[in-house]
C-alpha cells in the first residue's frame, strides 16, 4: 500500500500600498548627490532607486514608506520595497507630470552580475528580476 500525503498551502500576497513622496525632498537628494567632477562635461551623477531610498530613508525616519517597507534587495522576503515605490513614483512623475530639474534613465543589464549598496554596516544586494533593468535619476541642476 502506498500513502501519499498532500499538504494544501495558502499563499497569501500583501496587497501592495501606494506612498506618496514630496518630489522636493527626491530632488534635495539628487541634488545633495556629491559630483565627481564639478562642471564635468557629462554633467551630474545619477543615482540609483536604491541609492535614493538609502538616502530618503535616512534623511525621513517618520514617513509611513520607511515605517511600512524595507530599503529592498535580496533576501528580505518582501515583493515591495522603498526602491520600487521610489522608482515608480518617479519613473510615473518623469512619464506624465515631468519635474523640473530630474531625468531619469536605466542601467542595462548587458554584462552585468551583481550590483551591491552599503546601507549603513548592512550590505544590500540588488534584485535583478523579473525585471534586470535598474532605474537611475539625477539633477539637471
Amino acid at each position: 500500500m502506498t500513502t501519499i500525503l498532500c499538504s494544501i498551502s495558502k499563499v497569501v500576497q500583501r496587497e501592495q500600498m501606494s506612498y506618496h513622496f514630496e518630489i522636493d525632498h527626491l530632488r534635495e537628494i539628487l541634488e545633495d548627490c556629491p559630483e565627481f567632477r564639478p562642471n564635468h562635461h557629462l554633467g551630474r551623477p545619477f543615482m540609483s532607486s536604491y541609492q535614493i531610498a538609502i538616502r530618503f530613508a535616512e534623511r525621513y525616519p517618520q514617513h509611513p514608506a520607511v515605517i511600512g517597507l524595507e530599503v529592498g534587495g535580496i533576501g528580505v522576503g518582501e515583493h515591495d520595497s522603498l526602491t520600487k515605490q521610489i522608482g515608480r513614483f518617479l519613473s510615473q512623475e518623469l512619464a506624465h507630470n515631468p519635474p523640473e530639474g530630474i531625468e531619469g534613465g536605466f542601467i542595462s543589464h548587458e554584462c552585468r552580475a551583481k550590483i551591491w549598496f552599503l546601507h549603513g554596516d548592512r550590505e544590500i544586494e540588488a534584485s535583478t528580476s523579473p525585471n534586470p533593468a535598474h532605474s537611475i535619476f539625477r539633477s539637471k541642476k
